[in-house]
This record gives structure tokens, sequence and C-alpha cells, in this order.
């Protein structure tokens, strides 16, 4: 890496404080924040994993304060489709061309940004079954680009709300960051 610029690590820098500001408002969030930001300055392939790090650190930080209020039972459905989806992740990670994943990355965060805005503020609750495309889609993403959380977010807020909330979501993405 001593190919990078210091305007660059001072780029890499701003963009993980910026990130790391939003996971500790919300408890997540932090992958979506920094990899797109990131990409402009490391490779794909060296920002997934340094976010994965950083984010391993964090939500084993809030996830070890919060144990308690963790909701195992969404647990125990997603983890297992997470899996699923992770494997799928990594099989197109390595298989590829990064430009076409950078493509997949700005759609996948043009998408998420459209879903957030123009969906309503307080939606109904869902069934435990959409924790199968949640967890398949979300480990997918996770292992592409470190960015699984606004999918699991999306899921998980539509089923709990509150401190269980933030405890679970941060446990999932823990999990996801082990997994991988």
């Amino acid at each position: 890496m001593t190919s990078v610029a210091w305007a660059d690590w001072a780029g890499v820098a701003s963009a993980i404080l910026l990130a790391y500001t939003v996971f500790g408002l919300t408890g997540f969030g932090s992958a979506v924040v920094a990899v797109p930001i990131l990409v402009h300055f490391v490779a794909l392939k060296f920002a997934v994993p340094l976010v994965m790090l950083l984010d391993f650190g964090a939500t084993l930080a809030v996830g070890a304060l919060n144990w308690r209020l963790v909701r195992r039972a969404e647990l125990a459905r997603l983890v297992p489709c997470m899996l699923v989806g992770i494997i799928a992740g990594v099989t197109l990670l390595v298989s590829v061309e990064p430009r076409w994943l950078l493509l997949a990355l700005g759609v996948f965060v043009l998408f998420n940004a459209l879903w957030n805005l123009l969906r309503p503020v307080r939606p109904h609750p869902v069934s435990a079954w959409w924790s199968v495309p949640a967890g398949v889609g979300g480990g997918v993403f996770s292992a592409l680009f470190g960015t699984g959380g606004p999918v699991y977010t999306t899921y998980l807020a539509r089923r709990i709300e509150g401190p269980t909330f933030r405890a679970t979501i941060s446990s999932i993405i823990l999990m996801s960051g082990v997994i991988r």
C-alpha cells in the first residue's frame, strides 16, 4: 500500500471517521457510508476487509454491552440464510470483474437511499419468513461490499424496535463479520 498518497490516506481516515460516527449514533451503517467513499482512494478488495475488521471491533463492543437485549430468535432465523448469502457473495467477489462489482455497489447504494427516502416512516411488521431473503441478500452484500447492514436493518426494523433493535442489529453485523 506504499503507492497510496498521503492525501488519499487523509480521505481514507475521513471516510472512516464519518462512517463510525454514523455507527455510533445508530449501531449500524458504517460500511454503507465507508465503502463507497473508500473505493475512491483504495481498491474494493482492500476497502471491504478494512471495514470488516473495524466493524468487528465496533459491533463486538456494542453487542457485548447489550447482549441481554438481543433477540436470539431473530439471530437463529437470519444466520443460516446469511451463511448461504456469504458463500454466494464470496463466489461473486472472486469471479466477477471489479468494475461490475463497483457498478453493483453504486446501484445498491442508490436503491437503498431511495428505499429509505420513499418508504413510510412507520411500516407495518413483516412475517418472520422475510428473514430468508433478508439473510441471503444481506450475506451477499456483506461478502461483496461489507454492506449487508442495510438489508438486515430493513428486515429487523419491521420486526423489533428500541434498544432491542440496536443490540440485535449489532449482533447480526458481528456474526456476519465472524462468518466472513
